[in-house]
């Protein structure tokens, strides 16, 4: 009975520890480590250019918006001058051109407010004249007598007639004059048109040079550190020529390499633990943004033994920017439900 109790404990025994192999295996089958790494920024010109001054040195710290260094095109400083020329030059033949039409045009306008003032004045004093007659007429009883009469034969009076006639000739007056007014006004859009046409591609070219003069002078797009410095003063360098490097401070991405045969076990997306090997509780979460095209050999710093070959996909995790890693540091890289799991 004894022998048998002792058969059933060690059998208990086996089971657990194949049951904890079996789980450590899993764990450890899917688990993977990585290096933590940024990206490089490579800070050129894609135009010929010439080194005014450098303002940083390889290894220094810089923030955002630091100034790295002063570039120089003499040919495009001649561009900016020629172009503005041109720019003032159509200004000015504009002005003079749309200026002798628009002052045509008022001295028209003028004239025909001249007529109607002159012709108006006639025709307000025949009214006030025609007024006072008919209420003086309108006083003497031998045509009070008479006036249904009147009424029905009234003719039109001379100072009616002169007035009806003022009304024609200040028609006729002024017609002409509208009709040149007319034209001219119609002239001075037809001819702004060309010159509003020319004077914004000027403009455009302009701006696009003066946004090009603006680049000559490269701040830092990030906080970080200077890798190198290519170039020195007064050089001269051809287009896309590297001139400095910079690195942001933290790491940005996580370079890990997952074994041959449990590669399929990670995918696109994925979201992942990453925790530091050197023991400072630093762990964040990063998602897979690339997954190696062919199998590779781990680096050396990552196999457990650097004299066997170890082989497998490489697969880049993006990690947030605040985080405490530093750069190079090695990291183990668990699935989160894998991590869950092994927390239970």
């Amino acid at each position: 009975m004894m022998k048998n109790n002792t058969l059933l404990y060690f059998a208990w025994l086996l089971i657990i520890a194949v049951a904890v192999i079996i789980l450590k295996y899993k764990t450890e089958s899917t688990k993977f480590y990585g290096i933590a790494d940024t990206r490089e920024i490579v800070i050129n010109s894609e135009n010929p250019v010439e080194i005014k001054n450098v303002h940083v040195v390889p290894g220094q710290a810089i923030t955002v918006g630091t100034l790295l260094i002063d570039l120089d095109r003499s040919e495009l400083i001649m561009e900016i001058n020629n172009v503005s020329h041109q720019l003032e030059e159509l200004r000015a033949n504009r002005r003079v051109r749309t200026g002798g039409l628009k002052s045509q045009a008022n001295a028209l306008k003028a004239q025909k407010e001249a007529k109607i003032s002159e012709i108006d004045y006639k025709i307000k004093q025949l009214q006030a004249q025609y007024t006072i007659n008919k209420e003086l007429a309108s006083e003497l009883k031998s045509i009070q007598e008479s006036k249904e009469q009147t009424n029905k034969t009234e003719t039109q009076t001379p100072i009616q007639i002169k007035i009806e006639s003022l009304h024609e000739a200040l028609s006729l007056a002024i017609d002409p004059i509208q009709i040149k007014i007319n034209m001219l006004e119609q002239e001075l859009i037809s001819t702004e048109n060309p010159f509003k046409a020319q004077e914004e591609r000027l403009e455009e070219e302009l701006r696009l040079l003066l946004d090009e003069k603006n680049r000559l002078r490269i701040f830092a797009p990030v906080t970080g550190i200077i890798g190198s410095v290519n170039v020195k003063v007064d050089e001269k360098v051809s287009p896309f020529t590297p001139l400095l490097t910079l690195h942001p401070k933290s790491p940005s991405y996580i370079i890990g390499y997952i074994n041959e045969n449990v590669y399929n076990r990670v995918s696109m997306e994925q979201e992942l633990t990453i925790v530091s090997l050197a023991g400072e509780e630093k762990e964040t979460i990063g998602r897979v943004v690339g997954i190696g095209a062919r199998i590779v050999e781990f680096p050396v710093r990552l196999k457990k033994r650097p004299d066997l070959q170890v082989w497998g996909r490489e697969v880049q995790v993006e990690i947030p920017e605040d985080n405490d890693f530093l750069l190079g540091e090695k990291v183990v890289i668990i699935p989160l439900k894998m991590r869950e799991e092994s927390q239970d």
